[in-house]
């Protein structure tokens, strides 16, 4: 990249913050687009650094305003508190806000968007199947408009992102929450099965990938899978966990349903690596770093 302007949606989030580190990095010009309760813990000692925007039309206009790159990583998950309405908002009809007005400026602005494995599924397959359904809609309107001339000068790239970790993610999640539980030594954690395997990918080799894309020459939309090549049982990885973290729970393998009926999920990074990327985080090492920002941020909770 040369020296570039980015938009940035979902800015404030886990992947969406480390990357906004990684353009700043690079010396770019960093605009977050977010809603004004979205929670910024994540960037507060770079805040000064990023220029903020809401969603209004306004504001989008005053962000995008000579945009040579925007990163999509808003999302809003297929939770119970989250109405139909507000997760078609974030997932579908905001990135397309964002790309019609760059569409009307005639600037030439590649555009990343953060995708989900689950997309490669059924939606019915999946733990999150609004989610899925939502990230299909906005994938194939924005392959429709990919299709036309209306877009021309502006580059789409959907990067399919597989079962992303690291440091910074929510207690929320799964392996944060169980790895605080481990380290909390809970008599018994309860599990699936755990036999589905999944391709672990660290944020930081996201970001690295997602950059790449953006480094990258190509077309209309481009679909690019981001992952490591290699599957891990679920099960392997909580024994991992816990042989780091020393805990005495007893990781209860069957005590919880599956919520999905996916058996494996794997990234094809032929593309990806075509353009020099690879994976430089070996999985036993960001669970290491992941056991250690949890225990972390535990100390901090306690003093």
């Amino acid at each position: 990249m040369n020296q570039i302007t980015a938009v940035v949606t979902g800015g404030t989030g886990f992947v969406g913050s480390s990357l906004v580190r990684a353009l700043l990095a690079r010396g770019a010009t960093v605009r977050i687009i977010t809603s004004s309760t979205a929670a910024r813990n994540r960037v507060a000692n770079i805040s000064s650094q990023v220029t903020w925007w809401t969603t209004s039309d306004d504001d989008l206009d005053a962000a995008l305003r000579d945009a040579t790159h925007l990163f999509n990583f808003a999302v809003a998950y297929d939770r119970p508190t989250i109405d139909d309405e507000t997760l078609c908002a974030v997932n579908v009809l905001l990135p397309l806000r964002i790309v019609r007005r760059l569409q009307a400026s005639g600037l030439n602005t590649t555009c990343v968007f953060g995708d989900t494995f689950f997309r490669k599924y059924p939606p019915e397959a999946t733990r999150q199947p609004r989610y899925t359904r939502s990230k299909t809609d906005l994938a194939l309107r924005l392959q429709e408009m990919a299709a036309s001339a209306s877009v021309a000068g502006v580059r789409l790239a959907l990067l399919q992102i597989e079962q992303v970790y690291g440091p910074g993610e929510s207690f929320t999640k799964v392996f944060p929450h169980m790895t605080r539980q481990m380290l909390e030594n809970t008599p018994r954690i309860a599990a699936t099965h755990g036999l589905q395997q999944r391709d672990f990918i660290h944020v930081n080799d996201v970001v690295a990938a997602a950059l790449t894309v953006a480094d990258s020459d190509w077309q209309g939309l481009q679909r690019v899978e981001c992952g490591t090549g290699i599957s891990t049982s679920v099960r392997e990885v909580l024994t991992r966990l816990k042989a780091l973290t020393r805990s005495s729970s007893v990781l209860g393998f069957g005590d919880l349903s599956a919520d999905q009926s996916i058996d494996i999920s794997c990234a094809d990074t032929t593309w990806l690596h075509s353009r020099g990327w690879k994976a430089g985080v070996a999985l036993e090492d960001g669970l290491a770093e992941l056991v250690g920002d949890v225990s972390a941020r535990l100390g901090a909770a306690a003093s």
